[in-house]
């Protein structure tokens, strides 16, 4: 890790390979990233590394940060699965964990305002859209005089319909955490980002290819985040 404004290394290499990295926004000073089936976390004041492993078959290829929450990981792995993590539980045992992509998950991105949706990516060209809520319950920011006309707009919207848009599958209502699956790139997809200007916009791009697609949250998805 640099210091860009001193012009200077802060924190000690290493020869172990590592997939992916990103610092906890809970804590600036402390820098993670991932390595075979285990967590490593870097803490730039002292130095000192502290290594989180996991019950994980898979190498993990990809994680992110819960904005919101403290010590909330999730993670995606070369089996295609992706996990949500605890890191104060030392036993490395999931919060959840589900199949997510037919191959590797190359890209985890949390929603830096509503927490409980996720993006993915992987080399199946596939994107998911995710709702994954904490333990954690939380306020609704609608008031509850609006749960009525919440609920009508609901079960007449096209969510309930198999597919609705082209390139677009929105499963019927069941247990899964999955929203939606866009499936318009036709290469592996190795990166997806959601957008700063609005909270239910988020772009990929796949690899060979080079093309990039912006999508959005579902519209009755709005009235039931948190």
């Amino acid at each position: 890790m640099y210091d860009v404004s001193r012009n200077q290394q802060t924190t000690s290499s290493t020869t172990r390979p590592f997939r992916n990295a990103c610092i906890d926004p809970h804590q600036p000073h402390v820098v993670c990233g991932v390595s075979g089936k285990s967590i490593h976390m870097w803490d730039s004041r002292t130095n000192r590394c502290e290594i989180f492993y996991t019950s994980l078959f898979f190498q993990i290829t990809c994680m992110d940060i819960n904005p919101n929450i403290p010590f909330r990981y999730v993670t995606g792995s070369e089996d295609g699965r992706i996990s949500l993590w605890d890191i104060r539980n030392i036993g490395g045992v999931p919060i959840k964990s589900f199949d997510a992509h037919n191959h590797f998950v190359t890209c985890l991105k949390y929603n830096q305002l509503h927490d409980e949706y996720l993006i993915s990516s992987g080399t199946d060209c596939g994107v998911n859209l995710w709702k994954c809520p904490d333990k954690i319950q939380r306020e609704p920011l609608m008031p509850k005089q609006s749960q009525t006309r919440r609920n009508s707009y609901s079960s007449n919207s096209s969510f309930d319909s198999p597919v609705s848009v082209k390139g677009v599958v929105r499963p019927k209502r069941t247990t899964s955490p999955l929203i939606c699956k866009y499936t318009r790139h036709e290469d592996s997809v190795y990166d997806i980002c959601w957008s700063y200007a609005s909270p239910w916009v988020f772009g990929s791009v796949s690899y060979t290819d080079g093309l990039v697609m912006v999508n959005a949250v579902p519209i009755n998805e709005k009235f039931n985040a948190n």
